[in-house]
């Protein structure tokens, strides 16, 4: 969703200082706690809607032809939810800014992709405190957790 900036003036009485609107650290650990633990009423419904609209947008964007993959892997007894696409990859800087940063999205100037505030990216946490990130950038693989 393409976000926008509306400004109004201000309207302050004579010798009034302004003030920004802002949170400390305590606001962003509650906010966190929202955005992560009570957002989503079905964490796991929301883990997979999430993530494979992620992957078709970046394949929409890039007009990939070739399917997104996902399924349930199973290692060690242990089953794994994926999504694969086959776009262009993230660096290291992007994995950290875009699943690290509440907020941010690479897709807050389009009106052509699902979501925009850098929420989604976020769904693993409302399911588990880790998950892993593969990425194949610039024919690297690299695997964040």
């Amino acid at each position: 969703m393409k976000t926008a900036t509306i400004a109004s003036p201000l309207l302050t009485s004579d010798n009034m200082e302004s003030s920004v609107m802002g949170m400390d650290a305590v606001g962003m650990d509650l906010a966190t706690y929202f955005m992560r633990d009570k957002i989503y009423s079905n964490k796991i419904k929301a883990v997979v809607r999430e993530y494979i609209c992620n992957a078709i947008d970046e394949h929409n964007k890039f007009d990939i032809k070739t399917p997104v993959l996902t399924g349930i892997r199973t290692e060690n007894n242990e089953n794994t939810f994926y999504v694969r696409d086959f776009a262009n990859g993230l660096s290291e800087g992007d994995v950290r800014s875009i699943f690290g940063m509440y907020f941010r999205s690479t897709k807050s100037k389009s009106n052509d992709s699902i979501g925009g505030f850098g929420v989604g990216s976020k769904a693993g946490h409302c399911y588990n405190d880790t998950f892993f990130v593969t990425s194949y950038f610039q024919n690297k693989k690299t695997v964040y957790t």
